[in-house]
Parts: structure tokens; C-alpha cells; sequence
């Protein structure tokens, strides 16, 4: 009996590093399989980077080269001017609310928006009452 169980035991321990080697052997190919995907990514990413400045530089000589030509036969050399275009963010203007009812009303709306905006039953009731405060002006 004794025999039976260790033959049992020896059976068990020699199955279950059976399959440790072929996990490790998975798990090392998956991880060269992710560096080879990552060593491609890079690859791609520099050649994109050097042929971005190989352009500039290409665009850098035929701008020289051109100047050069315009400097000999006397013309002034060609120069782009950078143009800055100014963004103005324009808020919408808000209505004035005429009658009290309209007053009473824009300041509930105003109160319930600022307090749901708010992270602290304290600051909800600070920014309604600066909502209020707003809408009856």
C-alpha cells in the first residue's frame, strides 16, 4: 500500500512540473513575441522621425539654393511671413430675466446647476447662494 501511494505522489509531482516547463516555455515566447511588436512600433516611429527631418532639411537647402540664386541677380530673397490668427472665445450673453416669476425661476435653475457642480454639500450651498445672488442682479 505504502508503495501504491508513493508511486501515486512521484506520478503527481512529475505531471505538475510537466506543465511549469511548458508555461515558462509560453510565457518566453509571448514575451519575445510583444519585444519583436514593440521593436517594430520604434522602428516605424524613428524611419517616420528621420524622414520628417530629412524633408526639413531637404526644404532647408532648396530655400538656401533659391535665396542664393535671388542674391545674385540682385532680386530681394523670398520670405513667408508667419501669420498669428488670433481665437476670441465669445460667451453667450444671458437674457435678464424681466418679470419676478422669471427672476425666481432663473435663480432655482442657476442654484440647482451650480449644485450639482459642487463636490461638498458645503460648497452646493455656497454656489447657490452665488447663483441666486447672480440672477437677481
Amino acid at each position: 500500500m505504502k508503495k501504491l501511494g508513493l508511486i501515486l505522489v512521484s506520478a503527481l509531482v512529475l505531471a505538475s512540473c510537466g506543465q511549469g516547463a511548458k508555461n515558462a516555455e509560453k510565457e518566453r515566447q509571448d514575451s519575445i513575441r510583444i519585444a519583436d511588436s514593440l521593436a517594430r512600433v520604434q522602428f516605424v516611429a524613428d524611419s517616420i522621425a528621420a524622414a520628417e527631418r530629412a524633408q526639413f532639411v531637404a526644404d532647408s537647402i532648396a530655400k538656401a539654393e533659391a535665396d542664393a540664386a535671388a542674391l545674385k541677380t540682385g532680386k530681394k530673397p523670398a520670405v513667408k511671413p508667419t501669420v498669428k490668427e488670433e481665437v476670441k472665445v465669445v460667451e453667450p450673453v444671458k437674457e435678464t430675466p424681466k418679470t419676478p416669476a422669471e427672476q425666481k425661476a432663473a435663480a432655482a435653475a442657476a442654484a440647482k446647476e451650480a449644485s450639482q457642480q459642487a463636490l461638498t454639500p458645503a460648497q452646493a450651498k455656497a454656489a447657490a447662494a452665488a447663483a441666486a445672488k447672480e440672477a437677481n442682479k
